[in-house]
């Protein structure tokens, strides 16, 4: 994947804010529409301005097989023990795990198009998986063959044992394989997702320990993926 410059990012980003600070001075739009976008826009140039500086880091390659060579050297020998081999195929730069009914309109679907807009291969559940398939496997298998993760963590989040799993599987990429993940925490503290307590993610857990009471190492996975991937360095997104 090719490496945008930092200033092309932000000029990308402070171009918009331009054009909606002129639409709120002319009063086309209210001042509750112009928050909105302001902290949407800046919080997505957080995230393409890290994710940009991360990716220069990186040593750059000159094919896939020698990325994937590359990723496959850096598995731990106790991945054997694992159901699957993790392939060291990469097909995406980015995997977005997300809890649809907190974000797919707002900020996730925001930072998804200003991804692709940078040419960054994405990956978005309702985008890429065709219709009809056995979803699980294909999102984990996803999550596998992408570079970046970036989690987005809301309100909702911890109430679907679906993200869980993903974030779990992300935790899993992360410690086998090097995966980066970049973790957003919009509208929750980092506390609580560690922590898994608080008004969301504690009710939320209070919950999966009486439904999942007979598979407490599947509980004890997710509290133990939340704790790595919430204690990573991210963004804490109050407004917008």
């Amino acid at each position: 994947m090719a490496s945008y410059p930092v200033r092309l990012v932000l000029l990308s980003c402070i171009c918009p804010l331009v054009f909606f600070s002129a639409l709120f001075l002319f009063s086309f739009i209210s001042s509750g529409l112009y928050l909105f976008f302001f902290f949407s826009i800046v919080s997505i140039c957080c995230c393409l301005l890290a994710f940009t500086l991360s990716h220069k880091q990186t040593p750059a390659t000159p094919d896939t097989s020698a990325s994937a060579t590359t990723n496959t050297e850096v598995i731990p020998s106790s991945s054997s023990s694992s159901s699957s081999p993790r392939s060291g195929k990469l097909t995406y730069d980015v995997f977005l795990s997300f809890r649809g009914e907190d974000t797919r309109k707002n900020f996730t679907d925001h930072l998804y198009t200003a991804l692709w807009q940078k040419g960054i291969h994405t990956f978005r559940d309702d985008e890429e998986l065709v219709r009809g398939e056995s979803i699980a496997p294909n999102l984990l298998k996803a999550i596998e063959e992408s570079r970046y993760v970036i989690v987005v963590f809301s309100p909702n989040y911890a109430d679907s044992a679906w993200c869980l799993d993903e974030v779990a599987e992300v935790a899993d990429c992360m410690k086998e394989m090097g995966t980066k993940v970049l973790p957003v925490f919009y509208h929750v503290d980092p506390s609580e997702v560690r922590r898994q307590t608080g008004e969301h993610f504690g009710k939320a857990f209070e919950k999966h320990q009486k439904r999942y009471k007979k598979e407490p190492n599947k509980v004890q996975r997710w509290k133990d993926a939340l704790f790595q991937v919430g204690n990573l360095s991210g963004w804490h997104l109050q407004d917008g």
